[in-house]
């Protein structure tokens, strides 16, 4: 055996202990990377979750908006024919006309 072909066992404790190190670096980096997928998979339920009602807001406020358009819909439709009608009934009421000679 020549002298480079020699390793001691300082040199080989010293190598297992940086690996030891950097597999520990690892494992603390997964753990890491795992408690941000786990924040931004609740993140993004809770957006699912808040899209939801979105819609569900929405569709009670076109109702809502549809339901009140409707109503003063109705209630001009209302006044208007009331109107109409009283000024049909209050109106004098013309002579009738002789039809023309030709």
């Amino acid at each position: 055996m020549t002298p480079r072909d020699t390793v001691s066992l300082d040199l080989l404790a010293r190598q297992g202990d940086e690996l030891l190190a950097e597999v520990r670096g690892m494992r603390e980096e997964s753990r890491q990377t795992l408690w941000i997928v786990a924040g931004m998979l609740q993140s993004m339920a809770r957006q699912e979750e808040s899209l939801a009602n979105l819609g569900e807001d929405l569709r009670f406020i076109v109702r809502r908006a549809l339901g009140t358009a409707i109503a003063d819909f109705e209630a001009r439709l209302e006044t208007t024919s009331q109107q109409k009608y009283i000024q049909a009934e209050t109106a004098p009421s013309a002579p009738p006309t002789a039809p023309k000679a030709d």
